[in-house]
């Protein structure tokens, strides 16, 4: 799973050291306007919304490798045309959505009926928290609740959306986002803040081409202004989301360089074609990307059945520097992100093992790759 929405869903399924910003799982979570006084060629309402992330049920979602380098974002205004039918994504997996009463490490950390998603309530890896009001959503933060546990709480709350969300409307956020990381012993390991500023647009609007359909969406532009890339979000009412990752000096249309892509479709919508959501037949460790890197870093993995899976960075000398994951994973397609931030990584080369095996003392599968950081 995730390691997300956070991003939204940067997101979904990344395991996260740790990000400077939230990422894709909680970036999605910047991108709804408020109501607009514009006549809406679409509008989304809140329940359209909550269908995706209804507590007890499920999701499924898919994040781009490395191999995924340039798509056509499409343009503002409308009605426009966002076909993503021949972009090639990895295999969907599977995430469940639960209240925070249901995850015994987060009970006293968020409200008990705010809502989380992970691979089990023991297994929420940099997810986002949220909360629904009557007409709007809150981000509460990030948590994860796997080893090493790490939560984030944004104050004052950030606004998700107010609904039902129309095309034509910007508004900006800032917020302070606190970052406290503990031990396995329950100690506090580190502890962080910084400050976040994004201009939100709804600056698109028409149909949406993905997986053999077409529904009507909304197009989202999310300028992180003091961070160097911005992401472009596709949402429709019939709960699929998109988000793309692209760099700040990219263009807002046609075809870009992007960082990453994320993909969530709700369980309820029973329309797109060919999802699947297979067992991967071996192990395998990906190569990072981006790569070279600044400042952070995508690993992908892939686990056949299950296994205890430990990835760690080392320089060029075999010195141990960061531990991403030392866990155990069910059968699936995995992230995790490396942050040269949090670590605290001089430019250079690196390199990424991972070991997965029956048990913690065990590895029938070791893997390494080598990363370069340049600042």
């Amino acid at each position: 799973m995730i390691g997300f929405l956070l991003s939204f869903f940067y997101y979904f399924r990344l395991t996260v050291v740790n990000v400077k910003r939230s990422t894709p799982i909680v970036s999605l979570f910047f991108i709804f306007g408020l109501f607009s006084d514009l006549p809406a060629q679409v509008s989304i309402t809140l329940d359209q919304f909550k269908a995706i992330l209804t507590p007890g049920l499920t999701h499924t979602y898919t994040n781009s490798d490395q191999t995924l380098n340039v798509v056509d974002i499409g343009k503002p205004g409308g009605p426009n045309v966002y076909d993503f039918s021949n972009v090639q994504l990895p295999a969907y997996s599977v995430s469940n959505n639960y209240y925070v009463s249901s995850v015994p490490m987060m009970i006293s950390r968020y409200p008990s009926n705010a809502v989380t998603i992970g691979e089990s309530p023991d297994l929420v890896e940099r997810n986002p928290v949220f909360i629904f009001g009557q007409d709007t959503v809150f981000v509460l933060g990030e948590a994860t609740d796997s080893t090493p546990q790490e939560y984030k709480h944004y104050i004052p709350y950030q606004i998700m959306g107010k609904f039902p969300i129309t095309y034509g409307y910007s508004f900006s956020q800032s917020l302070t986002a606190y970052d406290t990381v503990f031990s396995s012993s329950g100690t506090v390991d580190s502890s962080y803040s910084f400050n976040v500023n994004n201009i939100t647009t709804v600056d698109g609007y028409g149909t949406l081409k993905i997986n053999g359909s077409q529904v009507e969406c909304l197009r989202i532009k999310l300028d992180h202004t003091s961070l160097g890339d911005k992401e472009f979000i596709y949402m429709t009412r019939e709960g699929i989301f998109i988000d793309i990752m692209v760099p700040s000096t990219q263009p807002d249309s046609g075809a870009v360089e992007i960082n990453h892509m994320t993909v969530l479709i709700s369980s309820s919508f029973t329309d797109v074609k060919d999802i699947k959501t297979e067992t991967p037949a071996e192990y395998s460790l990906s190569q990072n990307y981006p790569n070279p890197f600044n400042p952070t870093t995508t690993i992908n993995y892939s686990v056949p059945k299950s296994s205890f899976v430990t990835i760690k960075v080392y320089d060029v000398f075999g010195r141990e520097i960061a531990t991403l994951l030392n866990d155990e994973k069910k059968a699936g397609n995995y992230s995790v992100q490396l942050s040269a931030i949090r670590v605290q990584l001089a430019s250079g080369v690196y390199f990424y093992q991972i070991r997965a095996g029956a048990s913690a003392g065990s590895a029938s599968f070791v893997k390494t790759k080598k990363l370069l950081l340049l600042k």
